[in-house]
């Protein structure tokens, strides 16, 4: 699941608000309403014929989506692309959050699960078992919670780090990554 996904689920927000790596972002994102938060997962070599030939090109284009005043999310990635991201917060007043920064986290994997404790400017989660599977979950969880956290501190919405404690360890997400037993058999 995508931190948006994961954040508009804990906090009962719309996803039309709640911008995540788009399809098809920056200056076809920019026709867009007005967004008061935006999350930029992980940028990787994704859509290069509408986005470009090379990380930083692709990180221009999806940082199209951060408008004034937004408060800007960006969970992990190369240093080149947060240099960007950061800039385009800096020329549009956006707030900028690098979601792992100032962040520590314990990870243990069971059955395919995470179960995290981390620790942020904000709080302290322990033993939070991710309600999704697979180790990828661990950076949307945590660029989903700081992005909860920030868009609490600005005043965007208002939830306690007990409600993002619950989101994250009950979110579903249906048919994926999803365990079923049939004939007995997981």
């Amino acid at each position: 699941i995508d931190a948006s996904a994961l954040a508009e689920s804990i906090s009962g927000g719309s996803r039309a608000s709640l911008e995540d790596h788009a399809k098809l972002p920056g200056y076809l994102a920019r026709t867009k309403p007005r967004l008061h938060r935006a999350v930029i997962t992980a940028i990787d070599l994704d859509h290069q014929a509408y986005l470009g030939n090379t990380l930083e090109a692709i990180a221009r284009e999806k940082a199209g989506v951060i408008k004034p005043g937004a408060v800007a999310v960006l969970g992990r990635n190369p240093p080149e692309v947060e240099a960007i991201v950061e800039a385009q917060c800096a020329t549009v007043g956006a707030e900028f959050v690098a979601a792992w920064r100032n962040v520590t986290e314990h990870v243990q994997m069971i059955e395919g699960r995470a179960t995290i404790t981390l620790t942020t400017p904000t709080a302290h989660y322990a033993d939070l078992r991710l309600g999704l599977r697979g180790r990828h979950q661990v950076a949307n969880a945590i660029t989903a919670i700081r992005l909860l956290e920030a868009a609490t501190a600005s005043g965007v919405c208002d939830v306690s780090s007990a409600a993002i404690a619950d989101g994250v360890m009950n979110v579903e997400w249906p048919a994926r990554l999803e365990a079923r037993v049939v004939g007995g058999h997981e």
